[in-house]
């Protein structure tokens, strides 16, 4: 007696918090077209940075709500100093939509520093960024540079 074989389709969207309305109307149409397709989404709504080409965390939201969904928030990082990883906890507290519940936490044994500055208008802004781009070539030093 033959077996029946059953094929399950799964989708992988990496990235998905950059997910634009045009890809998400390709992914619904790959849905309609396979009956029971999984979909597996990996994001992290914190590194949306491509709203400037129609992206928005909105679609990850979605697939993490729908029916069966299961969330998984990976609140470690490995790549940052305490201090900058505290900051951005301060920073991401005023973002309401956001989809973490738990603060990220530094699991680097590096304390880190700080440096703000603000700029009213373009003028000055030579000798900050000479010692940012400075920093930045040191291999001791790590750089991030957050604008809004």
């Amino acid at each position: 007696m033959e077996e029946e074989r059953i094929t399950k389709t799964v989708l992988v969207l990496d990235e998905a918090q950059d997910i634009s309305h045009e890809e998400y109307l390709m992914i619904q149409a790959l849905r309609e077209k396979n009956d029971n397709m999984r979909i597996i989404a990996v994001g992290d709504d914190d590194q949306n940075i491509y709203r400037f080409r129609g992206s928005d965390s909105k679609y990850l939201q979605g697939f993490s709500r729908e029916e069966g969904a299961k969330c998984y928030e990976l609140v470690e990082n490995f790549r940052s100093a305490d201090r900058l990883v505290k900051i951005s906890n301060t920073y991401l507290q005023s973002m309401n939509s956001r989809m973490k519940s738990e603060a990220i936490r530094s699991v680097n044994d590096i304390s880190g520093t700080a440096h703000f500055v603000r700029y009213m208008k373009d003028t000055g802004i030579e000798q900050e960024m000479a010692l940012v781009f400075k920093n930045w070539h040191d291999p001791k030093n790590s750089t991030a540079i957050l604008t809004s």
